[in-house]
């Protein structure tokens, strides 16, 4: 099972939905309404709130090591381009 999680604004709705039909626990940045929030308080804020921050943004890793090394615990969605099936 996954831990609990907050949803970057970057990850679709539709993601999010497909983790809770998947029993996991999940915040969104956009349906809390902070998609216009800096990057270190949506950190901030899921930290305050036990979750591990779910994003597409690589920034995360890097303003959370430089903040608190020990907040790394961030889970990355990679969109991978031009792959055929060969390359899969």
């Amino acid at each position: 099972m996954l831990p609990p999680l907050f949803a970057d604004a970057n990850i679709a709705i539709a993601i999010v939905r497909f983790l809770r039909l998947q029993g996991v626990d999940v915040v969104s940045a956009r349906e809390e309404g902070w998609h216009h929030y800096e990057d270190q308080d949506i950190l901030a804020n899921a930290h305050a709130m036990c979750r591990f921050v779910l994003t597409h943004d690589s920034g995360f890793g890097r303003l959370a090591v430089h903040n608190d090394p020990s907040a790394v615990n961030i889970p990355t969605l990679f969109r991978f381009y031009n792959l055929s099936r060969n390359d899969a």
